[in-house]
């Protein structure tokens, strides 16, 4: 154990004097008790890089290091959070943050250079919604449901809240309601305009029917398609029918000649009823034979054959044409 020296000088009264510090290989530890209290050590030797001074009762206390730094920080949670806690400990703060007291239930907002500030509570069902680049957000007026199921449509069921239209089963709808009412889905929709289709408009089961206006088909060889049987108390056989009219302008037929009309269809097969009418100046005209090219044209011969004169008319011819 190291002692005090005791010095004596004359006239002096005796003086208790600390023995010079101790050179240590590494930090003391409490187990290392067998020293005056008020001794010193250093680490590492020879060279003093940290000093100890001995407290008593296996009580070291670290009194400087080389390198200046901060023997322990201490703190609770959510404080301050200082890496590491010992050595050269940086604390850092980005204010300001000025309020000592926030609003209850507020979100707090960035003001740049100036004190955080916290918005009002919203109400249930409220969202914060950006007020732009140079304004704060604020809560919306309208409030939104605090659940929606997957598949239904966000929609607006009174004034400022927002509702959901729930998710129905395929091949329906959604159909406007009329002004102020929710939307819903319907398997009948009812259109007030045109419908259009890029492809096919068909029925499963059921009419489509035209109850003020016709079935229009417009373009060269298109017309009304439908299912047809013949020979009553035998095997059925089907066809398509096809329903067209054609106009020839200011015909001239001289007295007892006649004339060939071509209809471009490619839809016909070899069988159509065909009817003739049409303005006639001179003698009556009436079809004389129709000739079948299967899938390219129906050729019709009409005649002037029950008077002397030459017969002008604009004709149409109007039939239905199986295939």
């Amino acid at each position: 154990m190291a002692k005090m020296f005791q010095v004596y000088g004359i006239g002096q009264a005796l003086i208790p004097v600390l023995p010079p510090p101790i050179p240590f290989e590494n930090a003391p530890t409490s187990s290392q008790t067998n020293y005056e209290v008020g001794q010193m050590v250093y680490t590492p030797g020879p060279t003093a890089n940290a000093f100890y001074l001995y407290g008593g009762g296996g009580n070291w206390i670290e009194l400087a290091t080389s390198a200046g730094g901060v023997l322990s920080v201490t703190g609770t949670a959510n404080q301050i959070l200082a890496s590491p806690t010992t050595g050269a400990v940086v604390l850092s703060l980005i204010g300001p943050y000025t309020p000592a007291t926030y609003t209850a239930h507020g979100v707090l907002i960035g003001e740049g250079t100036s004190s955080i500030v916290a918005t009002a509570a919203g109400t249930a069902g409220q969202v914060l919604t950006s007020g732009g680049a140079s304004a704060d957000p604020s809560w919306t007026t309208a409030t939104y449901p605090s659940t929606v199921a997957a598949g239904a449509l966000l929609v607006g069921t009174a004034a400022n809240v927002i509702g959901s239209i729930a998710d129905v089963a395929t091949g329906q709808a959604l159909m406007s309601g009329g002004v102020g009412v929710v939307p819903a889905y319907t398997g009948s929709p009812s259109f007030s305009g045109s419908v259009t289709a890029g492809t096919t408009v068909t029925a499963t089961s059921g009419n489509i029917t035209a109850s003020a206006g016709n079935l229009v088909a417009q373009g060269s060889g298109n017309g009304v398609v439908v299912p047809v049987s013949t020979a009553s108390g035998a095997t059925p056989q089907t066809a398509n029918a096809r329903a067209f009219a054609v106009t020839f302008s200011s015909v001239s037929i001289a007295a007892g000649a006649t004339q060939s009309f071509v209809i471009n269809n490619s839809q016909v097969n070899t069988q159509a009823l065909i009817s003739m009418a049409g303005a006639t100046t001179g003698a009556a005209l009436n079809i004389q034979s129709i000739t079948y090219s299967a899938g390219v044209s129906i050729t019709i011969v009409v005649e002037n054959g029950t008077g002397a004169t030459t017969s002008t008319a604009n004709i149409t011819f109007t039939g239905l044409c199986l295939n």
